[in-house]
């Protein structure tokens, strides 16, 4: 198990994990002022993706989905980050040799969906984007299941739909 330290008062919820500053990791929370925090998942932070085709890529991304393109720091190879508000969702990396099927046991990367579900349909629809939808009565949640131009699967969920009476 992974322990951190950190100083008493600390909420690591308010620290943006990007901002370069590191946490003081170790065992030893004998220090005056620290406390312990086990290392546990808090959320999905980033999907990065290998694209053929950067453009068709970005149509998908941001001219379906509504994704931005946004800041991406100097890396060691090409690529796009695209944003959803201030976070960068979608990591594409643009100049690496693309090979189909090579995602092991990956299926798809689900996205939680504002507004009108039988509008992105339309919109899939209007674009050639074949698609599945299914409501999930328990849940409320419906579902909508494509795939991107390199062909990774994508599913979009819209919460509180209600079935039609």
């Amino acid at each position: 198990m992974l322990v951190v330290a950190l100083p008493d008062g600390f909420d690591p919820r308010l620290t943006a994990h990007r901002s370069g500053d590191r946490l003081v990791g170790g065992r030893n929370t004998s220090q005056k002022g620290m406390r312990s925090m086990s290392a546990s998942i808090k959320g999905l932070d980033h999907w990065a993706i290998v694209t053929s085709d950067e453009a068709k890529c970005t149509a998908f991304y941001e001219g379906i989905l509504g994704l931005k393109i946004g800041p991406r720091p100097q890396l060691t190879f090409k690529g796009l980050w695209f944003y959803s508000g201030d976070a960068p969702i979608v990591h594409v990396i643009s100049d690496r040799a693309f090979q189909p099927g090579q995602t092991g046991a990956f299926d798809h990367i689900a996205f939680a969906m504002e507004g009108s579900h039988t509008e992105m349909e339309q919109k899939l629809r209007d674009n050639g984007i074949a698609f599945q939808s299914r409501l999930i009565e328990r849940t409320g949640i419906y579902q909508i299941a494509c795939k991107d131009p390199d062909g990774c699967g994508v599913e979009l969920n819209f919460q509180g739909v209600k079935a039609a009476a």
